[in-house]
């Protein structure tokens, strides 16, 4: 049965999966946690495991930001919840409590998906380690839109094309630093999904080995570039996806090479202006002003459809130039231009 003991903080060890080297303490929550131990004390709210070690008598299952703060306040004492916990224990006590508290910096939960996935616990369960085995573990998974079957859900997706990336060498950890789950997954994702095309185009295309992966290269290094423009609040979350596509053919550009991926790129761009005036929100809008046109009689309302009639003829123009850019002539396909 667990219970509730005041331990020494010098006795107390952390997580065996917690790599502070790699994933250290974030400095504004000790601060945060601070002030608030300051006033209101430690709540015995810490679960630990008991240690048979001359040094170390506690090993911490999660709750290392609240003891550190804590050391640093010069406690010497804290309350403790003790409980015999298993290595599997560890690491779902982990995951839950990093999805819990910090949902906002994704390389907390990374730092979960990725001791789950080095942990050994799994392996040791299966032949073969797959990405729905860590959700689980870790709590991550949510129900199928089809009600029969389960998903990973938005932190895990985010983890599993994170990790992959980092595990293929295209990306580092502190790429993803700063950013929360939803960049995160927007970036990871995109980019392992498009990493995983080169190579299908690759295979089918009997590309050379070092086009392949120059493209991937460019891939990685875009989805690096986009990450650096979203901490510089330069990317809006919903176009996330479409800028490490750009970023990555600025770079295969820059470097004078043709990307594989040119035709999709090309064609997501065909079904961005496809959808635009399509779009139900601008549709209704536009259709609402139509039904409304017959009875017009302020001066305001003639100006705005000023506005509105000179905003759609200079995207018509637009539109005029960039056809006359991308048009063939000649038999020769004119690149497309990104500013």
């Amino acid at each position: 049965m667990p219970q509730i003991i005041d331990a020494e903080i010098r006795a107390i060890a952390s997580n065996p999966y917690r790599r502070l080297h790699a994933y250290p303490y974030i400095e504004s929550k000790l601060e945060a946690l601070q002030r608030s131990i300051a006033d209101v004390g430690l709540w015995p709210s810490v679960i630990a495991r008991p240690l048979k070690d001359k040094l170390w008598k506690y090993e911490l299952a999660f709750g290392h930001h609240r003891i550190e703060a804590a050391r640093r306040l010069d406690v010497h004492t804290v309350p403790l919840i003790i409980d015999d916990l298993t290595d599997q224990h560890m690491l779902q006590y982990m995951g839950r409590e990093n999805l819990e508290d910090y949902n906002a910096v994704f390389l907390i939960q990374l730092e979960s998906w990725e001791a789950a996935a080095k942990s050994g616990i799994l392996l040791g369960q299966k032949n073969s380690l797959q990405h729905f085995d860590i959700a689980r573990l870790l709590g991550w998974t949510r129900p199928h839109s089809d009600g029969k079957h389960e998903a990973l859900n938005d932190t895990a997706a985010a983890c599993h094309a994170a990790y992959s990336l980092i595990a293929g060498g295209h990306l580092v950890r502190e790429d993803f630093a700063n950013l929360t789950v939803e960049a995160a997954r927007h970036v990871a994702e995109r980019a392992f999904s498009r990493i995983k095309q080169i190579e299908e185009i690759g295979k089918s295309q009997k590309q050379g080995r070092k086009d392949i992966e120059d493209a991937k290269e460019h891939i990685a290094t875009g989805a690096a570039e986009t990450a650096r423009q979203i901490r510089e609040g330069h990317v809006a979350n919903n176009d996330i996806r479409g800028q490490v596509d750009v970023n990555a053919y600025r770079y295969a550009r820059e470097a004078n090479k043709q990307s594989p991926l040119f035709a999709k790129f090309a064609r997501n761009a065909a079904d961005s202006i496809a959808k635009f005036l399509e779009s139900d929100k601008l549709t209704e809008k536009l259709s609402e002003i139509q039904k409304n046109l017959t009875m017009l009689t302020l001066d305001d309302d003639r100006q705005a459809l000023k506005r509105l009639d000179y905003e759609l003829e200079a995207l018509s123009e637009r539109a005029g130039i960039w056809r006359k850019r991308l048009t063939p002539s000649d038999k020769k396909v004119s690149h497309l231009q990104i500013s």
